[in-house]
């Protein structure tokens, strides 16, 4: 019997190091599924898609659906795989903390690109900021979607950026400071996005790729040394690691993040609605919980899977 086609978006690059495990791994096929899975970067390109019923699932779409929501489109999160994210800022001064960025010019892109779809890095870096106790009306953002933005400090046309912890190191080797934040709670990586009749139509097919979700993370926690080959073979060129070091570090990242029971974190949901406050007016109006139906994941704990997969 042939395998039931599901048809994916995944709104980032970054997650290729999760799903290149979920197929190389033979995860899908376990759970009798072909899975098409399509980058799509920009939400708008997603959500069009997903609302014309050209694709089924969103993996991501952390932000734009509180708006759509507030619109009386039904979206939903089924599961949430990652619950935080990381950053460091990297400045042309020696820099100690975040309030040294007042009245400073930060290179990052623009909250919104030119679909009105919000950045979710750029996001992060406003809520860094406002957990670090910093007013965002003394900080003048410099925006630039297509510039490096560490070359814009590096040429003083801004005081710091933002960058992952990855890109953080090469900025230091280049003369700039570095100050490492603290892991930001953030609703993060692959989030399981529909819409609630696409849910009433097909529940069987929504359980099989939740069940993927849930062991594939099983899988790559507990194979390391295979998913560590999975990522040397299909996914490390694509996502730009180049040494065993690299591939070493990311796996090690991902690994500690990935939930082993798919729930959002409290904390992380707060500060994913709260980008969505700052972008979209509307989304002021709703209540963000009222997005999220944890059913599906719940039904699993109660019957064992957990335990099934980790022993306990």
């Amino acid at each position: 019997m042939a395998n039931t086609k599901v048809r994916i978006a995944s709104r980032a690059l970054a997650h290729w190091i999760f799903l290149g495990v979920l197929e190389h791994g033979g995860i899908w096929d376990q759970m009798g599924l072909d899975a098409d899975v399509q980058l799509m970067t920009g939400s708008r390109e997603a959500e069009d898609s997903l609302l014309k019923g050209e694709i089924d699932y969103i993996f991501g779409s952390h932000i734009g659906p509180y708006k759509h929501w507030a619109k009386g489109i039904p979206y939903v999160y089924l599961a949430q795989t990652v619950n935080s994210t990381s950053d460091a800022v990297v400045a042309s001064f020696p820099i100690q903390g975040l309030r040294e960025l007042e009245e400073k010019r930060i290179a990052h892109d623009p909250l919104l690109d030119e679909n009105g779809s919000v950045g979710h890095p750029r996001g992060n870096a406003m809520i860094y900021l406002e957990r670090g106790g910093v007013d965002l009306k003394k900080v003048t953002f410099v925006e630039n979607r297509k510039a490096d933005h560490v070359q814009e400090v590096l040429k003083g046309k801004a005081d710091a950026t933002f960058v992952t912890i990855g890109n953080a190191k090469k900025a230091q080797a280049l003369g700039l400071h570095v100050l490492q934040l603290k892991e930001l709670p953030m609703v993060n990586g692959v989030t399981f996005t529909t819409l609630w009749p696409t849910v009433e139509k097909d529940t069987d097919k929504i359980l099989r790729t939740l069940q993927v979700l849930i062991r594939g993370t099983h899988f790559y926690k507990t194979e390391k040394e295979k998913t560590i080959e999975i990522i040397k073979q299909h996914v490390a060129s694509r996502l730009g690691l180049n040494d065993a070091h690299a591939i070493e570090n990311t796996y090690t990242r991902t690994a500690k993040r990935l939930e082993a029971k798919p729930y959002p974190r409290l904390e992380a949901i707060a500060n994913a609605y709260r980008i969505a406050e700052l972008t979209y007016p509307e989304a002021k109006e709703i209540n963000p919980l009222a997005l999220w139906n944890l059913h599906f994941v719940r039904q699993f704990e109660a019957d064992g899977l957990f335990r099934e997969l980790y022993g306990s």
